[in-house]
């Protein structure tokens, strides 16, 4: 989503006589050329992503900041990754801050407690970035904390460093009076959560102060976190360095055993906050491990895999071909992605090449794995960000320690097929067999983006086969359509249930198949649960196929038990509720259920159900 200045404004910083204008250019250069490529492996260095995004008039100085912070890291010997606007976007993100070791982010703060209600994680406590590569300073999409606590794992005793954040540090956009101190509390918890989920030992936010110092004590001292934020500045202005005015450590609530340590200034309010293990030490920063041991052997992966990922993967609307998985890059957002899994038996890099069907190298990437299962992703994207062309593909995955320890390699076969697209069923749920006009067919279709030899039938729950639109017929590109009136080949009206509409194309480099459920009745009866026990309260969902004159009754039979009538409350049009209490007597076994109901013609509608007690 596109977020006005008003939802995340920066704290602007005054003028400094240190943003020259040779800084400033070499921020541009940075930003024309985009983001770092991922180091090579070998013997393995500190890791910095410095993410710079887009925050309006702002945005050049920010990106001054970002290329003097980064040549500082360089000379440190870090591995340094400029993700910079406009090539800020989530997706370079994650390509580079995997296993860091010190995360830097430059750029608007979107947090809570805050005047843009409700408080949710989507887009507060996180990152804005480009939406795209190339967007402008005032486009800004938020990547909040729930993305960053799912998607990305830092290195151990890694470090994030905020700067110009509003929010992250306690006071809110410029203009806003200065919070409560349970308020500044409450966004300095909230702020650095997500990163510490993500892995980080501590969060540093620092609204005008400059990072370099911190960076250099990294390196050049061993002092501990809380010694490194409490040195004075040379000034006692807010952005100088410590206040000492009135510094409060307070105990977090959203990381629990972690200290949000505040240091506001008496007439700035809350610009400099710490979050984090206030013992952790330059030292142990930079052995960039959780204990300092230094491994002598190399780092073991096994267990490779890969299947699809993506909407509807595996849930029953699309299902693709496993041996080998078989991925669609296609934007419909049907496994369009190949999720990758393994395990690896220490912390460790693991090192992707994709090698194409003539060995050549068309993608690398490298994740970062704790002990244990990891996963990584890979787009069906080259290097260049071009998608490949559809084929058999080999990923091959190497893990690799800190200190250069390469393990063995191993490898996963991927199939890329692109030829169908985007299969859909309007409406997904009908009821034909009354012979009313009110929901007698469905419409389904897919797009076929390529010459290929197409199937397409409708299967029962069984896949037995019930109907046939096309079998083995050599199909040009374009939109393919079938309404299906809910009978079987003879004519006749299949039996009430779940159906799938099973569509299959095969072109010179492989088979691909979309399955999607539909389901034929004039009810579909739903539960969170598939079994309770006698005297249990159970929520039960009744979808209507038509229109309703009334609420349907839901009437439920127990074995050894008279039936029982219950009424349903509408929750949105044709969809109702009802809480059954199960009683306590009778035996366990199959429950009887059975959705009763009058459609707008008063036609009466029953569909059939069980559900198991105990």
């Amino acid at each position: 989503m596109q977020v006005s200045a008003a939802s995340g404004a920066t704290l602007v910083r005054p003028s400094r006589s240190q943003y020259v204008a040779f800084a400033l250019i070499l921020a541009m250069l940075a930003a024309a050329f985009g983001v770092a490529a991922p180091a090579r492996a070998g013997a393995a260095r500190l890791k910095a992503v410095i993410v710079v995004g887009p925050t309006h008039g702002s945005t050049a100085s920010y990106l001054a900041n970002g290329e003097s912070l980064a040549q500082v890291a360089e000379s440190y010997g870090m591995d340094v990754r400029r993700v910079f606007h406009p090539k800020a976007t989530w997706a370079n993100v994650l390509a580079n801050a995997q296993g860091a070791n010190l995360l830097v982010y430059m750029g608007h703060g979107n947090g809570w407690p805050s005047p843009y209600a409700p408080f949710q994680e989507k887009t507060k406590n996180g990152m804005g970035l480009n939406p795209y590569e190339g967007g402008s300073t005032s486009n800004v999409e938020y990547y909040g904390a729930k993305w960053v606590r799912e998607q990305l794992t830092l290195a151990p005793n890694s470090l994030v460093l905020f700067n110009h954040l509003c929010y992250a540090a306690g006071n809110g956009e410029s203009g806003m009076a200065i919070p409560s101190w349970s308020v500044a509390h409450q966004r300095v918890d909230n702020y650095a959560a997500g990163f510490h989920a993500a892995g980080a030992k501590g969060v540093f936010a620092y609204s005008w102060q400059s990072l370099e110092k911190l960076v250099k004590g990294l390196f050049t001292t061993d002092k501990t976190m809380e010694e490194l934020f409490t040195i004075a500045g040379s000034s006692t202005a807010a952005y100088a360095g410590y206040i000492g005015w009135d510094p409060r450590k307070l105990e977090s609530v959203r990381t629990p055993g972690t200290i949000n340590f505040l240091d506001p200034h008496s007439r700035d309010g809350f610009l400099r906050a710490y979050s984090g293990d206030l013992g952790l030490t330059a030292a142990d920063w930079r052995s960039g491990t959780s204990g300092g041991v230094v491994p002598t052997d190399p780092p073991v992966l096994t267990g490779l895999t890969a299947a699809a990922a993506g909407t509807g993967a595996g849930s029953g609307q699309t299902l693709l071909s496993t041996s080998p998985a078989v991925v669609s890059p296609n934007a419909d957002g049907l496994s369009d992605t190949a999720q990758l899994s393994y395990v690896v038996d220490r912390e460790a890099f693991v090192d992707f090449k994709v090698l194409n069907s003539s060995n050549n190298v068309v993608r690398q990437m490298t994740a970062w794995s704790a002990a244990g299962p990891g996963t990584a992703t890979w787009d069906g994207k080259k290097d260049n960000g071009e998608r490949v062309t559809d084929g058999l593909f080999k990923i091959v995955a190497t893990p690799r320690d800190r200190q250069g320890n390469t393990g063995n390699p191993s490898s996963v076969d991927v199939r890329i097929l692109t030829a169908l697209r985007a299969p859909s069923a309007a409406p997904a749920h009908f009821h034909a067999s009354d012979n009313d006009a009110l929901a007698p067919s469905t419409t389904l279709s897919v797009t076929l983006d390529q010459e290929a030899d197409f199937s397409w039938r409708i299967v029962n729950g069984a896949d037995a086969v019930v109907r046939t639109y096309a079998n083995h017929v050599v199909t040009l590109p374009g939109v393919q359509t079938w309404t299906w009136d809910g009978r079987n080949a003879d004519g006749a009206f299949v039996p009430d249930g779940k159906y799938f509409s099973v569509v299959t194309a095969t072109t010179t480099k492989g088979t691909q198949t979309h399955r999607l459920a539909v389901e034929v009745g004039a009810f579909r009866i739903t539960s969170p649960v598939t079994a309770a026990a006698r005297g249990d309260r159970v929520k039960f969902v009744i979808y209507s196929a038509e229109p309703l004159g009334s609420r349907p009754k839901l009437k439920v039979t127990q074995p050894g038990l008279a039936t029982t009538t219950w009424s349903t409350s509408k929750v949105a049009p044709g969809k109702f509720r009802v809480y059954v209490t199960f009683k306590t007597g009778g035996s366990a076994g199959t429950v009887q259920l059975r959705a009763v109901g009058f459609d707008v013609n008063g036609q009466k509608q029953i569909t059939l159900g069980t559900f198991q007690i105990k």
